[in-house]
């Protein structure tokens, strides 16, 4: 098949942290050094923030990216709105095409709460099928592929897309790096703007966008809850 070339475009949406106004004179007294704290908080905000988008982003018409989630395949339907079973997941994988899930990328993806219900998950004769690895310093894996916990994945519910698994080297994601924001992250001090209350506020921003390459082998596909 003759390969063909397509364009993908990756915006700069503006994320930010929302401001926090400290009293002033707070900033002079306290002794644990909040002029540096409040950055790193707001970095930290801005970081759950990206995480968030970049999972369940709503795209470019919200003015947002496009989550790995929303942008993923169908690759299974599960038999029940309140549990997965292990066979679901195996079907899971296998919508993957085989050469695909030979990479050393490809993962599952879900909250801290479905991972518990695999732990929980029992043979006919009440034995764990959890594994954990006993090898020093090697990860749990599920069905020998590694697994992300990622609390701004869906529970399993009704409709929810509680699983992802995939390559996920095919979601793209762009931070705007600029002069003196080498993190991708922009920190506004506001003195002016509270001066009249005796604050100082801070404030950080972000530019970024993601989206999901997917040239026609769905690189990525979604477990999904029925109603």
């Amino acid at each position: 098949v003759t390969p063909s070339i397509g364009r993908m475009v990756l915006y700069a949406f503006i994320g930010t942290s929302d401001g926090i106004p400290i009293s002033n004179s707070l900033l002079e007294d306290n002794q644990v050094g909040l002029a540096t704290l409040l950055p790193e908080m707001l970095g930290t905000r801005i970081g759950r923030l990206k995480n968030k988008k970049g999972t369940i982003g709503a795209g470019v018409a919200s003015s947002e990216p496009d989550g790995i989630v929303p942008q993923s395949t169908l690759g299974k339907t599960a038999a029940s709105n309140a549990a997965i079973v292990l066979d679901e997941i195996t079907d899971l994988t296998h919508a993957v095409d085989p050469d695909i899930r030979r990479m050393h990328e490809c993962k599952f993806m879900f909250t801290d709460q479905t991972l518990k219900l695999f732990r929980k998950i029992k043979d006919s004769e009440g034995r764990y099928l959890w594994q954990v690895d006993a090898r020093s310093g090697a990860p749990d894996t599920l069905f020998e592929y590694a697994y992300v916990v990622n609390q701004n994945m869906a529970e399993i519910g009704a409709t929810t897309k509680s699983v992802i698994f995939g390559n996920f080297m095919s979601y793209k994601w762009r931070d705007v790096i600029g002069s003196g924001n080498q993190q991708g992250i922009r920190l506004a001090v506001l003195r002016e703007l509270y001066a009249e209350s005796d604050q100082t506020g801070y404030q950080a921003f972000a530019r970024f966008d993601g989206r999901l390459l997917n040239p026609g082998d769905n690189p990525v596909v979604h477990l999904i809850h029925p109603a």
